[in-house]
């Protein structure tokens, strides 16, 4: 009797220990399908890694933490050439998660107008996975690029360089006409706004409805322009 009652312990344990070894590539592939399905593309691999604190975890669909990294990839309207996301508190079969570390190289932004995207340098956003706080870094050049078709409707021209200065300004010259203006927020968009009072106030970018970002401030920082709001990133990734 005590020999069988061993024999099915030990059955158990072995059980039991290929469950944990085995959950987290099971999991990693739960995770990157569930990413697909939700609608991110990418030609390159995405790899996941799962980290459980203890087998009750698992036994639960819970992970401590999901990291993802991909190669150029988009989805609900962000793009971004390299991606680094930690994902806390993951439960795994409702494809939840309570909290976001996310760092992208290169995001793109799509534009509530036809043809007018965002690109920028960096995104870094951190917090709770609906309300991450964020931060978005551009370069002179890229808020040039931005506003490149707004600067032609407005000034007549478009500029062959921008400068920023802080706290939010935007300085320059058309066809050898200094400019300056301030870049703010208005009603959700980015706008800029000539001191010349002949000149009028553009919109340079607004976010499309399918992208789950809420501007809320902006200001130049070192020559660069810094774009502040929140993310939703449960909803970017179809959680």
């Amino acid at each position: 009797m005590r020999g069988c009652l061993f024999v099915v312990v030990t059955g158990l344990a072995v059980l039991a220990a290929a469950a944990w070894f085995g959950a987290p590539p099971m999991a990693e592939l739960l995770v990157r399908s569930s990413l697909q399905a939700g609608g991110l593309e990418s030609t390159e691999r995405i790899e996941v890694d799962v980290t459980f604190t203890s087998p009750g975890d698992l036994l639960a669909g819970r992970a401590k933490t999901v990291r993802i990294e991909t190669g150029r990839a988009t989805i609900a309207g962000v793009g971004w050439r390299q991606a680094r996301m930690e994902l806390g508190e993951v439960e795994l079969l409702g494809a939840r998660f309570a909290a976001v570390d996310i760092e992208l190289d290169a995001p793109t932004f799509r534009g509530a107008t036809d043809g007018v995207g965002l690109a920028a340098l960096r995104l870094v956003a951190r917090g709770s996975a609906d309300a991450a706080a964020t931060r978005i870094t551009m370069s002179a050049d890229q808020v040039l690029e931005l506003g490149r078709a707004s600067f032609e409707s407005s000034f007549g021209g478009s500029p062959d360089r921008v400068d920023l200065s802080a706290p939010a300004i935007a300085s320059g010259s058309v066809r050898g006409v200094p400019f300056n203006a301030t870049i703010r927020l208005d009603d959700g968009a980015l706008v800029i706004v000539p001191e010349r009072a002949d000149l009028a106030a553009v919109e340079l970018f607004r976010p499309d409805a399918s992208v789950p970002f809420q501007i809320e401030g902006v200001r130049v920082e070192a020559g660069e322009l810094v774009i502040v709001g929140t993310l939703d990133v449960s909803k970017m990734l179809g959680a």
